[in-house]
Protein backbone atom coordinates (compact mmCIF):
# COMPACT_ATOMS: atom_id res chain seq x y z
CA UNK A 1 0.00 0.00 0.00
CA UNK A 2 2.81 2.29 0.82
CA UNK A 3 4.26 1.83 -2.52
CA UNK A 4 1.09 2.52 -4.45
CA UNK A 5 1.00 5.67 -2.79
CA UNK A 6 4.24 6.54 -3.75
CA UNK A 7 3.65 6.28 -6.71
CA UNK A 8 0.64 8.38 -7.04
CA UNK A 9 2.69 10.72 -5.00
CA UNK A 10 5.59 10.60 -7.84
CA UNK A 11 3.42 10.62 -10.58
CA UNK A 12 1.49 13.81 -9.76
CA UNK A 13 4.64 15.44 -9.03
CA UNK A 14 5.35 14.89 -12.45
CA UNK A 15 2.56 15.64 -13.94
CA UNK A 16 2.81 18.91 -12.12
CA UNK A 17 6.64 19.69 -13.37
CA UNK A 18 5.43 19.36 -16.77
CA UNK A 19 2.28 21.91 -16.86
CA UNK A 20 4.78 24.27 -14.38
CA UNK A 21 6.95 23.84 -17.15
CA UNK A 22 4.61 24.02 -20.07
CA UNK A 23 3.41 27.75 -18.72
CA UNK A 24 6.93 28.82 -18.07
CA UNK A 25 7.84 28.33 -21.33
CA UNK A 26 3.96 29.91 -22.83
CA UNK A 27 4.72 32.85 -20.44
CA UNK A 28 8.40 33.52 -21.83
CA UNK A 29 7.53 33.96 -25.70
CA UNK A 30 5.08 36.99 -24.79
CA UNK A 31 7.20 38.03 -21.68
CA UNK A 32 9.13 41.70 -21.80
CA UNK A 33 11.24 42.93 -19.06
CA UNK A 34 9.96 45.91 -17.36
CA UNK A 35 10.88 49.14 -19.50
CA UNK A 36 11.64 47.58 -22.89
CA UNK A 37 10.59 49.60 -25.73
CA UNK A 38 7.04 48.25 -27.21
CA UNK A 39 8.22 48.74 -31.29
CA UNK A 40 4.76 49.36 -33.66
CA UNK A 41 4.24 47.03 -35.61
CA UNK A 42 2.32 47.17 -39.50
CA UNK A 43 1.16 44.16 -40.67
CA UNK A 44 -1.37 45.63 -42.87
CA UNK A 45 -3.80 47.72 -44.39
CA UNK A 46 -7.06 47.44 -46.18
CA UNK A 47 -8.40 48.90 -49.08
CA UNK A 48 -5.23 49.20 -50.62
CA UNK A 49 -6.73 51.74 -52.84
CA UNK A 50 -9.58 54.38 -52.27
CA UNK A 51 -10.56 57.59 -52.50
CA UNK A 52 -9.98 60.73 -50.32
CA UNK A 53 -12.86 60.51 -46.99
CA UNK A 54 -12.63 56.89 -47.17
CA UNK A 55 -12.06 54.42 -44.50
CA UNK A 56 -8.62 52.59 -43.80
CA UNK A 57 -8.46 49.95 -41.23
CA UNK A 58 -4.82 49.52 -40.50
CA UNK A 59 -3.62 46.28 -38.62
CA UNK A 60 -0.64 45.33 -36.10
CA UNK A 61 0.06 45.76 -32.65
CA UNK A 62 1.45 48.10 -30.22
CA UNK A 63 -0.35 51.08 -31.32
CA UNK A 64 -0.06 53.51 -28.63
CA UNK A 65 -0.71 57.47 -28.92
CA UNK A 66 -0.61 57.07 -32.75
CA UNK A 67 -0.20 59.60 -35.57
CA UNK A 68 -0.60 57.81 -39.13
CA UNK A 69 0.63 59.48 -42.50
CA UNK A 70 -0.18 58.61 -46.04
CA UNK A 71 3.56 59.58 -47.65
CA UNK A 72 3.68 62.82 -46.29
CA UNK A 73 0.11 63.75 -45.54
CA UNK A 74 -1.23 63.33 -41.92
CA UNK A 75 -4.86 61.22 -41.71
CA UNK A 76 -7.65 62.15 -39.53
CA UNK A 77 -7.96 59.26 -37.03
CA UNK A 78 -11.65 57.69 -36.43
CA UNK A 79 -10.37 55.57 -33.71
CA UNK A 80 -7.74 52.94 -32.16
CA UNK A 81 -6.51 50.48 -30.24
CA UNK A 82 -3.69 48.11 -29.26
CA UNK A 83 -3.91 46.46 -32.60
CA UNK A 84 -6.71 47.93 -35.37
CA UNK A 85 -6.18 51.80 -36.64
CA UNK A 86 -9.22 53.43 -38.65
CA UNK A 87 -8.12 56.10 -40.32
CA UNK A 88 -9.84 58.78 -43.33
CA UNK A 89 -7.81 58.88 -46.54
CA UNK A 90 -6.60 62.90 -46.21
CA UNK A 91 -7.22 65.14 -48.81
CA UNK A 92 -3.88 65.65 -51.06
CA UNK A 93 -2.76 62.32 -50.41
CA UNK A 94 -0.68 60.62 -53.11
CA UNK A 95 0.55 57.11 -53.70
CA UNK A 96 3.19 56.18 -51.65
CA UNK A 97 3.56 54.02 -47.96
CA UNK A 98 1.80 54.29 -44.97
CA UNK A 99 3.88 55.22 -41.51
CA UNK A 100 2.29 54.79 -38.04
CA UNK A 101 4.38 56.80 -35.80
CA UNK A 102 3.71 55.96 -31.80
CA UNK A 103 5.61 57.12 -28.41
CA UNK A 104 8.12 54.38 -29.01
CA UNK A 105 9.13 54.16 -32.64
CA UNK A 106 8.00 54.12 -36.56
CA UNK A 107 6.75 51.72 -38.87
CA UNK A 108 5.84 52.12 -42.44
CA UNK A 109 3.45 49.73 -44.51
CA UNK A 110 5.79 47.24 -47.16
CA UNK A 111 3.42 48.01 -49.77
CA UNK A 112 2.14 51.64 -51.55
CA UNK A 113 -1.25 53.04 -50.59
CA UNK A 114 -2.50 53.73 -54.14
CA UNK A 115 -5.30 56.96 -54.27
CA UNK A 116 -7.77 55.58 -56.83
CA UNK A 117 -10.01 58.68 -58.47
CA UNK A 118 -13.22 57.52 -58.36
CA UNK A 119 -14.79 58.19 -62.14
CA UNK A 120 -17.61 61.00 -62.94
CA UNK A 121 -19.04 62.42 -65.60
CA UNK A 122 -15.82 63.82 -67.37
CA UNK A 123 -14.72 59.87 -67.74
CA UNK A 124 -17.37 59.34 -70.09
CA UNK A 125 -16.82 59.80 -74.02
CA UNK A 126 -13.92 62.59 -72.71
CA UNK A 127 -12.50 62.10 -76.01
CA UNK A 128 -15.29 63.68 -78.00
CA UNK A 129 -16.41 66.44 -75.63
CA UNK A 130 -15.74 69.38 -77.71
CA UNK A 131 -17.65 72.47 -75.50
CA UNK A 132 -18.50 72.15 -71.41
CA UNK A 133 -20.21 74.72 -69.13
CA UNK A 134 -19.87 73.65 -65.96
CA UNK A 135 -21.11 77.21 -64.15
CA UNK A 136 -18.91 76.50 -61.09
CA UNK A 137 -17.63 80.35 -61.11
CA UNK A 138 -17.83 81.75 -64.27
CA UNK A 139 -19.81 81.83 -67.39
CA UNK A 140 -17.01 80.53 -69.09
CA UNK A 141 -17.32 77.79 -71.67
CA UNK A 142 -14.87 75.91 -69.49
CA UNK A 143 -12.10 74.29 -73.01
CA UNK A 144 -12.10 77.23 -74.45
CA UNK A 145 -12.24 79.90 -72.00
CA UNK A 146 -14.33 81.98 -73.89
CA UNK A 147 -16.71 84.07 -72.28
CA UNK A 148 -20.17 85.19 -73.48
CA UNK A 149 -20.39 88.61 -74.94
CA UNK A 150 -23.85 89.83 -74.87
CA UNK A 151 -25.81 89.33 -71.37
CA UNK A 152 -28.96 90.39 -70.68
CA UNK A 153 -31.22 89.75 -67.85
CA UNK A 154 -30.06 88.76 -64.20
CA UNK A 155 -28.08 85.59 -63.82
CA UNK A 156 -26.14 84.42 -60.63
CA UNK A 157 -23.81 81.62 -59.88
CA UNK A 158 -25.95 79.58 -57.35
CA UNK A 159 -25.40 75.14 -55.54
CA UNK A 160 -26.12 73.20 -58.32
CA UNK A 161 -26.37 69.41 -59.66
CA UNK A 162 -22.46 69.16 -59.69
CA UNK A 163 -20.85 72.11 -58.10
CA UNK A 164 -22.35 75.29 -58.75
CA UNK A 165 -25.04 76.16 -61.11
CA UNK A 166 -26.18 79.38 -63.30
CA UNK A 167 -29.49 80.80 -62.20
CA UNK A 168 -30.84 82.92 -64.44
CA UNK A 169 -33.36 85.50 -64.27
CA UNK A 170 -35.34 86.42 -67.92
CA UNK A 171 -31.90 86.31 -69.55
CA UNK A 172 -29.90 85.51 -72.39
CA UNK A 173 -26.27 85.25 -72.99
CA UNK A 174 -24.24 84.53 -76.13
CA UNK A 175 -20.71 83.53 -76.95
CA UNK A 176 -18.92 84.44 -79.74
CA UNK A 177 -17.37 82.28 -82.10
CA UNK A 178 -15.81 78.74 -80.11
CA UNK A 179 -13.31 77.42 -82.52
CA UNK A 180 -14.79 73.64 -81.92
CA UNK A 181 -18.02 74.91 -83.33
CA UNK A 182 -17.07 76.63 -85.55
CA UNK A 183 -16.72 74.50 -88.60
CA UNK A 184 -18.76 72.70 -91.14
CA UNK A 185 -18.10 69.48 -90.41
CA UNK A 186 -17.98 70.03 -86.65
CA UNK A 187 -21.38 67.29 -86.10
CA UNK A 188 -21.15 66.14 -89.06
CA UNK A 189 -20.96 62.36 -87.01
CA UNK A 190 -23.68 63.23 -84.56
CA UNK A 191 -23.31 65.00 -81.83
CA UNK A 192 -25.29 64.83 -77.98
CA UNK A 193 -26.34 67.93 -75.95
CA UNK A 194 -27.12 67.00 -72.37
CA UNK A 195 -27.95 69.21 -69.13
CA UNK A 196 -28.98 69.49 -66.02
CA UNK A 197 -32.10 72.30 -65.53
CA UNK A 198 -34.23 73.67 -62.77
CA UNK A 199 -37.33 74.94 -63.96
CA UNK A 200 -39.77 76.84 -62.25
CA UNK A 201 -43.58 76.85 -62.98
CA UNK A 202 -44.52 80.22 -64.07
CA UNK A 203 -42.35 80.06 -66.92
CA UNK A 204 -43.52 80.96 -70.68
CA UNK A 205 -45.35 78.34 -72.90
CA UNK A 206 -42.19 78.26 -75.05
CA UNK A 207 -38.48 78.50 -73.99
CA UNK A 208 -35.41 78.37 -75.45
CA UNK A 209 -32.48 76.70 -73.72
CA UNK A 210 -29.66 76.42 -76.18
CA UNK A 211 -28.69 76.99 -79.88
CA UNK A 212 -25.86 77.11 -82.16
CA UNK A 213 -27.00 80.10 -84.37
CA UNK A 214 -26.42 81.61 -87.61
CA UNK A 215 -28.91 84.08 -89.84
CA UNK A 216 -30.79 82.00 -91.25
CA UNK A 217 -34.38 83.04 -90.41
CA UNK A 218 -35.20 79.63 -88.49
CA UNK A 219 -35.77 80.68 -84.62
CA UNK A 220 -34.29 77.35 -83.80
CA UNK A 221 -30.80 78.53 -85.19
CA UNK A 222 -28.67 75.85 -86.52
CA UNK A 223 -28.85 73.06 -83.54
CA UNK A 224 -31.18 74.16 -81.15
CA UNK A 225 -33.02 72.75 -78.09
CA UNK A 226 -35.93 74.33 -76.35
CA UNK A 227 -38.77 73.10 -73.87
CA UNK A 228 -42.52 73.56 -73.42
CA UNK A 229 -43.21 73.63 -69.73
CA UNK A 230 -47.23 72.65 -68.56
CA UNK A 231 -47.27 72.16 -64.78
CA UNK A 232 -45.16 69.47 -63.99
CA UNK A 233 -44.30 68.36 -67.77
CA UNK A 234 -41.76 69.37 -70.11
CA UNK A 235 -42.36 68.84 -74.12
CA UNK A 236 -39.04 68.26 -76.41
CA UNK A 237 -38.81 71.14 -78.88
CA UNK A 238 -35.64 70.80 -80.89
CA UNK A 239 -34.12 71.19 -84.45
CA UNK A 240 -31.40 70.32 -86.88
CA UNK A 241 -30.16 72.70 -90.08
CA UNK A 242 -28.21 71.08 -92.65
CA UNK A 243 -26.04 72.97 -95.36
CA UNK A 244 -25.10 72.23 -98.54
CA UNK A 245 -24.85 73.31 -102.27
CA UNK A 246 -28.62 73.95 -102.39
CA UNK A 247 -29.08 75.85 -99.51
CA UNK A 248 -29.94 75.35 -96.21
CA UNK A 249 -32.54 72.83 -94.98
CA UNK A 250 -34.46 72.37 -91.70
CA UNK A 251 -36.30 70.07 -89.71
CA UNK A 252 -38.14 72.83 -87.95
CA UNK A 253 -41.27 71.31 -86.54
CA UNK A 254 -41.31 67.97 -87.86
CA UNK A 255 -38.44 67.32 -84.95
CA UNK A 256 -40.85 68.93 -82.23
CA UNK A 257 -41.74 66.07 -79.16
CA UNK A 258 -44.86 67.33 -77.92
CA UNK A 259 -47.60 65.77 -75.55
CA UNK A 260 -46.16 65.66 -71.96
CA UNK A 261 -43.30 63.83 -72.58
CA UNK A 262 -41.41 64.01 -69.76
CA UNK A 263 -42.65 64.88 -66.38
CA UNK A 264 -40.82 65.52 -62.53
CA UNK A 265 -41.38 67.37 -59.66
CA UNK A 266 -41.28 71.06 -59.35
CA UNK A 267 -38.11 72.81 -57.89
CA UNK A 268 -36.24 69.26 -58.69
CA UNK A 269 -32.99 69.15 -61.50
CA UNK A 270 -33.94 67.35 -64.50
CA UNK A 271 -31.26 65.62 -66.93
CA UNK A 272 -32.12 66.46 -70.39
CA UNK A 273 -30.47 65.00 -73.44
CA UNK A 274 -30.59 65.40 -77.36
CA UNK A 275 -29.16 63.21 -79.65
CA UNK A 276 -28.54 63.21 -83.32
CA UNK A 277 -27.35 59.77 -84.73
CA UNK A 278 -25.86 60.04 -88.05
CA UNK A 279 -25.98 56.22 -88.56
CA UNK A 280 -29.91 55.94 -87.83
CA UNK A 281 -30.22 59.63 -88.51
CA UNK A 282 -32.69 59.97 -85.69
CA UNK A 283 -32.84 63.13 -83.22
CA UNK A 284 -34.11 61.58 -79.79
CA UNK A 285 -35.03 63.08 -76.71
CA UNK A 286 -34.13 61.67 -72.99
CA UNK A 287 -35.36 62.53 -69.34
CA UNK A 288 -33.63 61.65 -66.33
CA UNK A 289 -31.71 59.21 -68.76
CA UNK A 290 -34.72 57.59 -69.82
CA UNK A 291 -35.78 57.74 -73.96
CA UNK A 292 -38.36 59.74 -74.76
CA UNK A 293 -38.59 59.68 -78.02
CA UNK A 294 -36.95 59.74 -81.30
CA UNK A 295 -38.26 62.07 -84.55
CA UNK A 296 -36.55 60.86 -87.60
CA UNK A 297 -34.49 63.40 -90.10
CA UNK A 298 -36.07 63.83 -93.69
CA UNK A 299 -33.59 62.98 -96.66
CA UNK A 300 -35.01 66.82 -98.24
CA UNK A 301 -33.29 67.90 -95.06
CA UNK A 302 -29.84 65.36 -94.73
CA UNK A 303 -29.99 63.66 -98.19
CA UNK A 304 -29.04 60.25 -97.63
CA UNK A 305 -25.18 60.62 -99.55
CA UNK A 306 -24.60 64.12 -97.27
CA UNK A 307 -23.13 64.67 -93.27
CA UNK A 308 -25.32 67.36 -91.40
CA UNK A 309 -23.59 70.44 -91.74
CA UNK A 310 -23.24 73.43 -89.92
CA UNK A 311 -23.74 76.46 -91.28
CA UNK A 312 -20.61 78.90 -92.41
CA UNK A 313 -19.14 81.18 -94.64
CA UNK A 314 -16.98 78.31 -96.84
CA UNK A 315 -20.22 76.62 -97.39
CA UNK A 316 -22.72 79.34 -97.73
CA UNK A 317 -21.28 82.83 -98.56
CA UNK A 318 -22.90 85.62 -96.72
CA UNK A 319 -24.56 83.04 -94.16
CA UNK A 320 -23.10 83.46 -90.53
CA UNK A 321 -21.77 80.93 -88.13
CA UNK A 322 -21.60 79.83 -84.93
CA UNK A 323 -22.03 81.72 -82.32
CA UNK A 324 -24.00 79.66 -78.97
CA UNK A 325 -26.54 81.13 -77.23
CA UNK A 326 -28.56 80.34 -73.99
CA UNK A 327 -31.97 81.18 -73.28
CA UNK A 328 -32.00 83.23 -76.63
CA UNK A 329 -34.34 82.03 -79.66
CA UNK A 330 -33.03 83.35 -83.11
CA UNK A 331 -35.13 86.50 -83.18
CA UNK A 332 -33.38 87.94 -80.39
CA UNK A 333 -30.42 90.30 -81.09
CA UNK A 334 -27.97 89.85 -82.41
CA UNK A 335 -29.67 87.10 -84.84
CA UNK A 336 -33.20 89.04 -85.40
CA UNK A 337 -34.42 88.49 -88.97
CA UNK A 338 -36.64 91.09 -89.35
CA UNK A 339 -39.70 89.45 -86.94
CA UNK A 340 -40.92 89.78 -83.54
CA UNK A 341 -41.63 87.38 -81.13
CA UNK A 342 -45.14 85.72 -81.23
CA UNK A 343 -47.23 85.38 -78.41
CA UNK A 344 -46.31 81.71 -77.75
CA UNK A 345 -42.71 82.17 -78.29
CA UNK A 346 -40.53 83.34 -74.67
CA UNK A 347 -37.04 85.15 -75.54
CA UNK A 348 -35.44 84.55 -72.76
CA UNK A 349 -34.64 82.06 -69.71
CA UNK A 350 -36.03 81.81 -65.97
CA UNK A 351 -34.42 78.77 -64.26
CA UNK A 352 -30.97 77.46 -63.67
CA UNK A 353 -28.53 75.45 -66.13
CA UNK A 354 -25.74 73.25 -64.89
CA UNK A 355 -22.76 70.79 -66.62
CA UNK A 356 -23.93 71.81 -69.73
CA UNK A 357 -21.79 69.76 -72.52
CA UNK A 358 -22.07 69.45 -76.37
CA UNK A 359 -20.15 65.83 -77.71
CA UNK A 360 -19.39 65.15 -81.20
CA UNK A 361 -21.46 61.68 -81.45
CA UNK A 362 -24.13 60.27 -80.27
CA UNK A 363 -23.77 58.98 -77.02
CA UNK A 364 -25.33 55.32 -76.33
CA UNK A 365 -28.07 55.03 -73.44
CA UNK A 366 -25.45 53.30 -71.35
CA UNK A 367 -23.03 56.87 -71.75
CA UNK A 368 -26.11 58.90 -71.18
CA UNK A 369 -27.18 57.10 -68.19
CA UNK A 370 -23.82 56.65 -66.49
CA UNK A 371 -23.62 60.99 -67.07
CA UNK A 372 -27.14 60.93 -64.89
CA UNK A 373 -26.19 58.35 -62.14
CA UNK A 374 -22.63 60.66 -62.11
CA UNK A 375 -24.79 63.96 -61.61
CA UNK A 376 -26.98 62.59 -58.74
CA UNK A 377 -23.74 61.85 -56.99
CA UNK A 378 -22.48 65.30 -58.01
CA UNK A 379 -19.66 64.26 -59.73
Amino acid sequence: MNRYIKFRLTNSIFSLVIVATTLFSCQKKEYSAPGATLLPVLTSFAPISAIVGDTITITGKNFRDVLVAFSDTIAPIISFNDSIIKCKVPVGVKNGKITVTTTTGVVKSTSDFKIYTAPGSNDIASSNLIAHWTFDSTQSEDISGTLPQVTTGTTTIVAGRIGKALQCNAAYFIYPSISSINTPAALKNGFTLSMWIQIPDSVTLFSPLWQINGNIGDIFGLVGLAYRKRVSSLDFDGCLTHVNATGTHTTSLNAILEGGTFTFAKTDWAFITMTYNDTTRNISYYGNAALKGQKPVAATVIPANEKFELVTTNSNPGVSISQVSFGSLNTNPPFAVGHALAAWQGGNFTGSYDDVRLFNRALSDAEILALYNFGLQGK
